[in-house]
């Protein structure tokens, strides 16, 4: 069936309704299955006054193209169908009702083999329907990825491939010991390559890269991946890349799988997409199936970037001011908000600015049982701190982009988790500040310890005020299995004023729950990131990608290709649990805290070399060595990311010697001369 072209409602998976419509009937029955913003679909569906009113407030469809929707947006493509997560209640019931979906029309459906959850495009008017299969718990808005790029104002100096390879020494390990990645392959996790055949064409990226075929269904775009391509290939030309670019977390999953059990069968996969919305008190349902799948593939290693968050991201406990005037809102009247100041200067709003013609989305969440939320807040952001306009809100399961008005009062439930989020656009020719407030809905009793999280769809950096120093790093960034990438600018590396990028989202990960099963609260602090990258480094821009790459989605794949030269180095090992703290971390000693920051700081594989250190700029700290076995204190690191056994750092020099002589010949016998990979495309260009 086709839906109206033009058509959509930007509803958040947090709440319902939205925009005041006269959506007033409660939900009852198999309606109840529905999130609160498929169920505002549905029933709209069949009601065209409805959609023409939609239609004239301004709302427009996420086609299967535009991969930055707020978080948490209902989507649409082209077709008029609509994007959506079902739960179903047994995975061996799923063929049956798999052609029950089929037979309501439902196309692509994609598999998340580890939640028992099915995605799937489904014509609107089919919700009602689906909602009422016996074996269907509950129909949603999938997660929607966000890319961990960072748009800057910083500008590097142009020096194609050349910078972070030096920079993390792999160029020198490649000319001691000839390795170069050779039968590694590295899977690429991110938004898009669509235009990657020309960085084959130009001899930036092999041209035998495997795509995953479900890729062209997941309707992947943007060339963020073709970048990352390019990285992991400047530093370890010798390995076989592989892409996939899912737009939500159950097609995340879907790529592990792909990568995993096709012909590719990858060494390493890197990604650098997160998903906002997921729980940041323990790990969910994604971050638990990104953990099982590590379990179930311990010869798979897998690098994700830490996340752009530092700075726009707060975390505390709810420390209630009792408002001069109740505020009576749709019929809700609240009476103590969130201090966001200080005891002796008070303020209930934390403020954020919006670039022009650029959406922010915040999402905040509260530590009660992710499944079976015991209290609500209720979110409320400004134009002005007095006497400003309501331009968004969040009430109960309700939400309103554009203002706060509801035909029925919203009522004290947030909804099946413990979280509110919303997105506001800026159409605006200027910036314009928000001032978010986080109000307590009386009569319930919802944990105090809150967690809000502030994003921008096009990838600016956001400044939020107040902001947390720690913490900001949350998804399947935040597991033990993962080894997760912070920033450090690559021209800041061996300067004595070398510090993290100050968007590298930093640790600890402060959990409330150990897992999904636990209902009581229980402190747990996780370490991370586990060490730092480099970004700023010039790549190929094409499409719309620009160059110099920035973000912690740049630092990620240059530690991929670090681990594929190792990996060839010793085939089965597990380099990332033998990493190694060292104590001169910029800003002191893992004791200092420092390690929250940097992780184990900036590798130099130039140390496994004859060379060793002295071939290394001085801020390099940390050592990755290719022997298995447990991990070295205060690393935060498990050994459950790799094979065991393999030959020390000792052994390893001893081979590195052997492999001097060969290395020059076989590097030149292979032609590795292209823009600086290992050597210079005429002999005018210095490999730098």
């Amino acid at each position: 069936m086709k839906f109206m072209t033009g058509l959509a409602l930007a509803l958040c998976c947090f709440g319902a309704g939205g925009s005041g419509l006269a959506l007033a009937a409660s939900p009852v029955g198999n309606l109840q299955k529905l999130s609160p913003p498929l169920l505002a679909v549905a029933r709209a569906a069949n009601e065209p006054q409805v959609l023409a009113r939609l239609e004239t407030e301004g709302y427009v469809p996420v086609v299967n193209g535009e991969r930055r929707p707020a978080p948490g947006q209902v989507r649409w493509n082209p077709e008029g169908e609509v994007e959506v997560d079902v739960t179903f209640a047994h995975r061996a019931d799923f063929g049956p009702l798999a052609n029950q979906i089929r037979h309501l029309g439902g196309r692509g459906l994609i598999t998340d083999p580890y939640n028992a959850v099915a995605e799937m495009w489904l014509p609107p008017a089919a919700l009602t329907a689906l909602a009422a299969l016996p074996d269907v718990g509950a129909v949603t808005v999938p997660h929607y990825a966000v890319v961990k790029r960072e748009v800057t104002d910083g500008s590097n100096p142009p020096n194609y491939d050349t910078a972070g390879s030096n920079a993390l020494g792999a160029v020198a390990f490649a000319n001691a010991t000839g390795d170069t990645g050779s039968g590694i392959s590295v899977g690429v996790i991110s938004d898009g390559a669509q235009n990657y055949q020309t960085d084959v064409t130009a001899g930036y990226l092999p041209d035998n890269i495997w795509i995953d075929p479900q890729d062209t269904t997941f309707g992947s775009s943007g060339n963020e991946g073709s970048a990352m391509m390019q990285i992991v290939y400047d530093s370890a030309p010798g390995v076989r890349l592989g892409f996939c670019g899912p737009s939500t977390d159950v097609q995340f999953l879907s790529c592990l799988s792909d990568f995993e059990s096709s012909a590719f069968k990858a060494n390493v996969i890197v990604d650098d997409l997160g998903f906002p919305g997921v729980a940041m008190f323990q790990n969910g349902t994604f971050a638990t199936g990104v953990a099982n799948f590590a379990g179930a593939n311990p010869g798979v290693h897998l690098v994700t970037a830490a996340g752009n968050d530092n700075g726009a991201y707060w975390q505390g406990t709810f420390t209630p001011v009792t408002l001069a005037t109740p505020l009576v809102l749709n019929g809700v009247t609240y009476t103590e908000a969130n201090n966001f100041g200080t005891s002796s200067s008070p303020s209930v709003y934390a403020t954020v600015e919006v670039t022009a013609s650029d959406t922010d989305y915040w999402i905040l969440e509260w530590a009660d049982p992710w499944t079976s939320p015991v209290g609500d807040y209720d979110v409320v952001v400004y134009n002005a701190a007095s006497g400003g306009q309501i331009v968004a809100c969040n009430q109960g399961t309700e939400i309103d982009s554009t203002g706060c008005t509801f035909s029925t009062p919203p009522g004290a439930s947030p909804g099946p988790n413990p979280v509110q989020g919303n997105a506001y656009k800026n159409t605006g020719t200027t910036a314009r500040t928000l001032y978010i407030e986080v109000l307590l809905r009386n009569g319930t009793t919802p944990s105090s310890s809150l967690k809000l999280l502030t994003g921008s769809t096009n990838a600016n950096e956001l400044f939020l005020n107040p902001d947390s120093p720690n913490g900001s790093i949350y998804g399947q960034s935040a597991l033990p299995e993962e080894f997760t990438v912070g920033a450090m600018d690559v021209y800041a590396v061996g300067r004595s004023t070398g510090a993290i990028e100050r968007f590298s989202s930093t640790g600890p990960i402060e959990f409330d729950y150990s897992s999904l099963t636990q209902t009581t609260p229980s402190a747990i602090s996780i370490p991370k990131p586990d060490i730092t990258g480099v970004d700023g480094v010039t790549i190929n821009p094409v499409g719309s990608f620009t160059s110099p790459f920035f973000g912690t989605s740049a630092a990620a794949p240059h530690i991929a290709a670090l681990l594929a030269l190792l990996l060839q180095q010793a085939p089965g090992t597990n380099p990332e649990s033998t990493l190694d703290h060292v104590s001169s971390l910029p800003g002191g000693a893992p004791s200092t805290g420092a390690a929250n920051l940097y992780g184990a700081g900036v590798p130099c594989l130039a140390k496994l070399t004859p060379a060793g250190a002295s071939a290394c700029n001085p801020e390099s700290t940390a050592t990755i060595t290719v022997g298995g076995g447990s991990s070295s204190p205060g690393s935060g690191r498990s050994s459950s990311g790799g094979g065991g056994g393999g030959i020390g750092p000792m052994t390893l020099l001893l081979l590195a010697l052997l492999a001097w002589s060969r290395g020059w010949s076989r590097r030149r016998r292979l032609g590795f001369v292209h823009h600086g990979r290992w050597g210079a495309q005429d002999p005018t260009q210095a490999l730098e």
